[in-house]
């Protein structure tokens, strides 16, 4: 982070911001029936061009309910994203995805490497 970048992040160290849906991805899955990844962005104003949160949902009895939670490694810069469990259900590796709906990219450059990976890898919904 540069001065200038830090110097603003701390004037802003308070301010929560509303984060950005940049994806959503529908994914087969035996034991919970179609499971949707949204990937969303951070929640203050210097992190909303990046991931911030994935969140799965899936139907439990008629309603869409959040089942799961990642965050992604903050260290890393691999594409894709590293992600790292928070809570909820865990899913080692998932079923490639069969319909995905891209929202709007991530500024972030891994990040958006990452989202336009996913946009490809299944049609667009």
């Amino acid at each position: 982070m540069t001065d200038a970048e830090l110097a603003v992040y701390a004037r802003t160290i308070g301010e929560v911001a509303h984060r950005k849906l940049f994806l959503v991805a529908e994914h087969p899955n035996v034991a919970w029936g179609p499971i949707f990844a949204g990937y969303i962005s951070g929640n203050h104003p210097m992190s909303l061009g990046a991931y911030g949160l994935l969140l799965y949902v899936a139907d439990i009895k008629g309603q869409s309910k959040i089942i799961s939670s990642y965050y992604p490694d903050r260290l890393s810069t691999a594409v894709p994203t590293v992600w790292r469990h928070a809570a909820g259900a865990e899913f080692g590796g998932l079923q490639p995805p069969v319909r995905v709906r891209g929202i709007q990219a991530p500024t972030r450059a891994e990040h958006r490497q990452d989202w336009e990976q996913r946009r490809r890898s299944a049609p667009e919904a």
